[in-house]
């Protein structure tokens, strides 16, 4: 097919709904289900939550849910528990590919309703804000159509390419929003972002973790001394920035290593500062912004071409005896 100048000099597919539109890959789609599957058998097999419950904890005040309290306290006696084994039962059959699609279903169930425990009891960082949606997502994506049981037992079904992209920009996007939202949140209300870009902030989170920071167990000190202010200044302002600038993920594809690494940087270095849990779960989430095509099977193989039939010998005309008869 001849292309014309225009059409070459045509923009490229940049925002995340033109990128839904384009070939994705099963492979891609298969190692984000696998990872979050491994990644949810550490949250369902922590003793995180079993300790909260031996002490046992009491709602975190301030904290809100969307179920009823009611609810809450039936699932804190009753349901909790036995969830956490349920969800790693679930999780190991997701990471696999057996029976995803209610697998995936359980997981999701017994996920959110174990994390909003955790969560009412310590309001600590958690991440079930980044992978609910996730697993929200995989409930109607074809996650399972490599590399799991499910596609050695029956063969994997013809589908346009495109459903297996959309489901990686949504998560992607997703992802982008959540960093938007959490620098937002770092700035408003007015009073409250002053006295983050001011660095108080970051610097009695440092300060409270001191001995369990990654300087102090490397070096047997602090970084630095923490009463001087003004690196905690600095450092507020970048995670800010780093934050913020995951909305041009939103509109050019280009755009994503270079926030990705903000990003790590960011989590790396608060983490060397005692303040850990956000990488690992960074690294599970930006695989959505991964390129497909890394994966090598974007673009459908062709149909074999038919083996041609063999040529046929010319009909030989009839002996000339016969022909005189």
């Amino acid at each position: 097919m001849r292309v014309t100048n225009a059409e070459s000099r045509a923009p490229a597919a940049t925002h995340v709904f033109a990128r839904a539109r384009l070939p994705g890959s099963p492979k891609h789609l298969a190692l984000l289900r696998i990872v979050l599957g491994g990644y949810l058998i550490s949250v369902f097999s922590s003793g995180a939550i079993p300790l909260l419950m031996a002490i046992p904890a009491r709602v975190y005040p301030g904290t809100r849910s969307a179920f009823p309290l009611g609810f809450e306290e039936f699932a804190a006696q009753h349901l909790v528990r036995p969830l956490l084994t349920v969800g790693l039962v679930a999780s190991i059959m997701l990471c696999i590919g057996l029976l995803t699609r209610t697998a995936t279903l359980v997981t999701l169930v017994a996920y959110v309703i174990t994390q909003n425990y955790y969560y009412r009891m310590i309001t600590a960082h958690d991440d079930w804000l980044y992978f609910t949606f996730f697993l929200l997502v995989f409930l109607f994506a074809p996650v399972a159509d490599a590399w799991s049981v499910d596609a050695r037992i029956r063969p994997r079904r013809s589908r346009p390419a495109t459903d297996y992209r959309w489901p990686v920009e949504w998560m992607g996007a997703w992802l982008a929003l959540l960093y938007v939202a959490a620098g937002v949140a770092k700035l408003f209300p007015l009073r409250k972002g002053i006295v983050w870009l001011n660095g108080y902030s970051i610097q009695g989170m440092v300060a409270n973790e001191v001995h369990e920071s990654g300087f102090y167990w490397i070096l047997g000190h602090s970084a630095f001394d923490y009463q001087v202010h003004w690196p905690f200044v600095v450092l507020s302002w970048v995670a800010v920035a780093a934050e913020l600038s995951a909305i041009t993920v939103l509109f050019w594809r280009r755009a994503v290593p270079w926030v990705a690494l903000a990003i790590i940087g960011m989590h790396a270095s608060i983490a060397m500062f005692g303040i850990t849990g956000f990488l690992n779960i960074f690294l599970v989430a930006s695989i959505t912004w991964w390129e497909p095509k890394w994966f090598g099977d974007t673009t459908p193989k062709p149909a074999a071409d038919p083996i041609p039939d063999a040529p046929q010998a010319p009909n030989p005309s009839p002996a000339p005896e016969l022909a005189a008869s």
